[in-house]
């Protein structure tokens, strides 16, 4: 869960609780609240307020927040009625804003604002708001952005404000882009399968942030959930934590005795490398310490996770998982599994012990990265006993591993030539009988592809039967070898090795005959090279 990815002194500011996003600020709440919906619907104590402040703010929203006639905007003095402007850079902004709106929008230089009605829209460097209604005080550094009302009288077009990969639904923002101090009302924000509002949000500076009666829920509709945990007020420090009051959960907002009397919860972008607490369990293999382990982020493309079990009758597991991917180039991942299966104690009647391991490997090239080459894998290898140990925790949590009856592996690499009428393959295969321990290997298969060549013809023309002379080249070297699991890797595994080269090469042409009759004579050749012999004496 990211919060505020980007620097928030850039203008408005981003948070979450695996998403809080705070952004920008409200208009003077007298003003503001009649925008909305005409009644002060989050009222904010005057106290905190400059008089003098209010009384010019008020004095301006309430006579321009509403719709107003082109003939009086272009009257009224310092006023310029445009569609689309932008303002340059000054000493205040370190950028220009870019601003749009449908009915009107107000410049006044005089005064140093700019106002927006309907469908409002601004742009600040990577930053994009979208309300009913804007107004940018420039001069004192502030953005207000709110709701306005609709043909039926019901307040519309809420503010989204957009950063990066962030977006967040709100009733009305105010924000100073110098102190970096925001006040946010009725936030709706998502992240994946996460859902965050807020009805109140107070940030100071970048480092902490105040929210009163949020609520947590994974529901998809966000203004009326069928369940969520409402905390009465919550810390927020992006990046680091969050700390919450007394939680309580609601269902159909009825409250349940659920209640927590407080939280705490560490935030970070990044993955943490760091030790896997086992769990303990009783087995026939005795008690035992499962899942423990360390999980190491090598970096931001790949990680790596060690996990095992251990058995108090000397019977062990052992599991190395990687995940890797690189965007827009390849991606797969990686397990192997060894596993130590002891039966009864050493030196007693039936005393068994079993070795058995697999690999999997999951490999994909994007298309994109290189359209003339492709590398793929999907193995599935090992020991034929290993999907039949019910001990093992694979095989736990997935029961129909151990119904397995085949297990089959492919490694390929092929390659076009973009200049040149040439493809070849190059694949290893595998194909395993699990219950019969017979084993099939394909070490290596290679096959090469020549595309139809004119030899005669040129400038690609075809106009006599020695012009349409035509062949195709096609080769297949394989390496079979047939073994069992017992002797997997092991020298013997050759003893079964046949190795053979096939070529075929068909040669056609096409030629009329008393104007009426096609004629089109072709040959093949075939060559097989075997690399065995037999050697027979009397």
């Amino acid at each position: 869960m990211s919060i505020y990815k980007n620097n928030i002194s850039k203008l408005f500011t981003k948070i979450s609780f695996g998403v809080f996003f705070m952004a920008l600020t409200c208009i003077s709440p007298s003003g503001f609240a009649q925008i909305i919906d005409g009644k002060k619907t989050f009222p904010i104590p005057q106290k905190n307020l400059d008089a003098k402040k209010d009384t010019i703010k008020s004095n301006i929203l309430n006579n321009r927040f509403r719709p107003v006639s082109k003939d009086s905007l272009v009257s009224k003095k310092d006023s310029l009625a445009i569609k689309q402007d932008s303002i340059q850079e000054s000493g205040t902004l370190k950028d220009k804003i870019t601003h749009f709106a449908e009915d009107y929008t107000e410049v006044n230089n005089q005064k140093k604002y700019i106002k927006l009605y309907n469908k409002a829209h601004i742009h600040y460097k990577d930053i994009d708001l979208t309300a009913g209604v804007i107004y940018i005080d420039y001069a004192k550094k502030e953005v207000y952005a709110g709701r306005i009302l609709d043909s039926l009288g019901k307040p519309a077009q809420r503010p989204v404000f957009k950063q990066g990969n962030t977006e967040t639904e709100n009733d009305s923002i105010r924000f100073n882009f110098e102190t970096k101090k925001a006040l946010v009302w009725n936030t709706y924000t998502r992240e994946g399968e996460f859902g965050l509002v807020s009805e109140v949000s107070k940030k100071y500076n970048d480092s902490i942030m105040f929210v009163k009666n949020v609520k947590f829920t994974t529901a998809k509709d966000l203004e009326h959930p069928e369940y969520y945990f409402l905390s009465k007020k919550a810390k927020i420090v992006p990046g680091k934590k969050i700390v919450i009051g007394t939680t309580q959960m609601w269902i159909e907002d009825v409250a349940t005795p659920v209640v927590i009397p407080f939280g705490f919860f560490p935030l970070t972008n990044k993955r943490k490398s760091g030790f896997i607490l086992p769990s303990f369990a009783d087995s026939r293999h005795g008690f035992s310490l499962t899942g423990g382990g360390f999980y190491w982020a090598m970096s931001q493309y790949a990680d790596l996770k060690v996990t095992g079990d251990i058995y108090t009758d000397g019977s062990f597991l052992m599991s190395l998982a990687s995940n890797y991917k690189k965007r827009y180039k390849f991606g797969g991942n990686f397990v192997f599994n060894y596993n130590n299966d002891i039966t009864l104690e050493r030196g007693l009647e039936g005393y068994q012990k079993n070795v058995s391991w697999n690999v999997r490997w999951n490999h994909s090239k994007d298309a994109k990265s290189s359209p003339l080459s492709n590398f793929s894998t999907n193995v599935n290898f090992g020991s034929s006993q290993y999907f039949r140990n019910t001990n093992n925790y694979q095989n736990a949590i997935n029961p129909a591993n151990t119904l397995q009856n085949t297990l089959s592996s492919s490694i390929t690499y092929s390659k076009r030539f973009a200049n040149l009428p040439v493809d070849f393959s190059l694949s290893l295969n595998h194909s395993q009988n699990v219950n019969t321990q017979k084993i099939d290997l394909n070490l290596p298969e290679f096959n090469l592809n020549v595309s139809r060549i004119y030899p005669f013809s040129k400038n690609g023309r075809k106009r006599n039967a020695l012009e349409k002379i035509n062949f195709t080249y096609k080769m297949n070297a394989l390496d079979k070898i047939s073994t069992t699991d017992s002797l997997l890797l092991t020298p013997k595994i050759w003893e079964g090795s046949r190795m053979g080269v096939k070529q075929y090469i068909p040669i056609s042409t096409n030629m009329k005959l008393l104007k009426y009759f096609n004629f089109q004579p072709s040959i093949n050749y075939t060559e097989v090279w075997l690399f065995q012999s037999v050697e027979k004496y009397w």
